[in-house]
């Protein structure tokens, strides 16, 4: 039996999450929406079973970085047998915003 990792989104990450939502039901449509909500599912189970897929991030810190979409990254870290996502970074921002992760 596989076994997997717990994933645990802070406050912040959440927040992010719920800001690119509104953003999409803003700017695109529902459809947008929901095609992002089901990629980010997909990726957290991805997460949960193989949270040595993505790179470490170059911001230090022991975080990694999952590339959800071109705009939109995923840092967290991980450890005994959790996974914490730290931030849903959307990449068209100011950069500096990330030294929260760190």
């Amino acid at each position: 039996m596989d076994s997997f990792y717990k994933v645990i989104w802070n406050d912040e990450a959440l927040q992010n999450v719920t800001e690119i939502m509104a953003y999409l039901i803003e700017n695109w449509s529902q459809k947008e929406v929901d095609h992002f909500i089901d990629k980010l599912q997909q990726r957290e189970i991805l997460l949960s079973h193989q949270p040595k897929a993505f790179p470490l991030s170059q911001k230090g810190g022991n975080y990694r970085r999952s590339v959800l979409t071109s705009q939109i990254s995923i840092y967290y870290k991980f450890e005994d047998e959790t996974i914490k996502i730290q931030s849903v970074f959307d990449t068209r921002q100011d950069p500096d915003k990330l030294n929260s992760i760190t």
